[in-house]
């Protein structure tokens, strides 16, 4: 059950390396060489949530998720990155929904269809996603 932030990209990526042809990655390499392939890892901004019931703080984190789709844009990879963003939607909210509910709270889902820069590579086409986790902590109180 995941219950802290490394938990939770790992389920993350555990469920998308369910999507049959996807290679998920657990470490960024130094350039991206196969197609597709997905990079989870989490973004640089987060937040405190006070929710209505007692019991702690909603920590959220950003998970960002990229999908290597192809090195250029053409007729064939622009109808593949199309399809991205319903196969990781189903996977995330209905495949993984009943793991993901028990530990942490998984509410949208955005996605951007675009060029992405990876290291020092040309840039590469693919989509991007946005996903706020929220994750229930409970913290002491400092005297």
């Amino acid at each position: 059950m995941a219950n802290e932030l490394p938990d939770i990209l790992t389920d993350v990526r555990t469920d998308l390396d369910t999507i049959s042809g996807l290679t998920v990655l657990s470490t960024a390499p130094d350039s991206i060489t196969a197609y597709p392939t997905a990079l989870v890892y989490s973004g640089d901004t987060g937040g405190f949530h006070r929710p209505i019931y007692a019991g702690g703080i909603l920590v959220q984190f950003i998970v960002g998720i990229e999908i290597y789709v192809a090195r250029r844009i053409t007729s064939a990879s622009e109808i593949l990155a199309r399809s991205w963003p319903q196969t990781v939607a189903d996977v995330i909210f209905l495949s993984g929904g009943a793991t993901y509910e028990a530990a942490f709270y998984i509410e949208e889902l955005t996605f951007e269809i675009t060029r992405i820069e990876y290291a020092s590579d040309e840039p590469h086409y693919g989509v991007v996603f946005q996903m706020p986790v929220r994750l229930q902590q409970v913290f002491a109180r400092h005297a």
